[in-house]
């Protein structure tokens, strides 16, 4: 299939990148447990890498712990409209024995969001830490767009502007990091309405919710089991060896 190739070809550098074993098997082994299909392969990033689903939602693997802490909160109560609706936080069990780094890996399950486009991510880029700062308000936020930016840049912020107050609440509200929703992480979904989708809890709501760390993590649904067949095929088969 498609996705896979463009898969294995995804560069090391600078990407969490994945183990061996999420390989077109592995992924559909995941996905099919979570009573997913996959359709292909997305992309990937500093923490992870994803792929869309026959039914429309993404499906992301990370190795982020904080990431998964602020989707799984997020997945129990989340009423906000510029935060993407995630649907399933699972650990995949056993994955750090196949991972080079021991690291354990997650599986997110979450709407589809349309990432910037690249002339858009510089625009957004260049000006949204001023767009998600409470200390400026939306009109002084466009006179300072109007005095330094291109018209082009102009006219996107204009539109987006409606939303901005929105935006900010729905990021304070839930305890996420502003300066997380960088380029990267924002889109729009179809109905033209601002989402980030790749979360982190601001440093209040990181502390408290890593203070029972363990604890937090327990309480997420129960853990896919895909390669526990894989895993112990493997060891009879080094035991075998002996």
């Amino acid at each position: 299939m498609k996705y896979l190739k463009e898969f294995k070809n995804i560069e090391k550098f600078n990407y969490a990148y994945p183990p061996d074993f999420f390989d077109k098997e592995g992924v559909e082994k995941v996905a099919s447990e979570l009573g997913e299909e996959v359709d292909s392969y997305v992309g990937g990033g500093a923490y992870g890498f994803a792929f869309k689903l026959k039914s429309g939602k993404i499906l992301k693997f990370t190795p982020n712990e904080y990431e998964v802490l602020a989707a799984n909160r997020l997945r129990k109560r989340i009423t906000s409209k510029h935060i993407n609706s995630i649907y399933d936080v699972r650990e995949i069990s056993d994955s750090q024995i196949m991972d080079d780094e021991d690291r354990i890996w997650w599986a997110i399950v979450q709407d589809e969001v349309n990432v910037l486009p690249d002339d858009e991510r510089r625009i957004y880029g260049t000006w949204h830490t001023s767009f998600l700062t409470n200390d400026i308000s939306d009109k002084d936020f466009m006179r300072m767009i109007r005095q330094r930016a291109p018209y082009p840049h102009i006219e996107w912020w204009e539109k987006l502007l409606p939303q901005r107050q929105s935006i900010i609440k729905d990021l304070t509200k839930n305890g996420i990091n502003k300066w997380e929703a960088h380029a990267g992480n924002v889109g729009f979904d179809k109905y033209g309405t601002f989402k980030v989708f790749d979360l982190e809890f601001d440093n209040d709501m990181e502390k408290k919710f890593t203070k029972n760390y363990q604890h937090q993590f327990g309480k997420m649904n129960k853990s896919i089991k895909a390669y526990e067949q894989f895993i112990n095929e493997e060891f009879d088969k080094e035991f075998n060896k002996e």
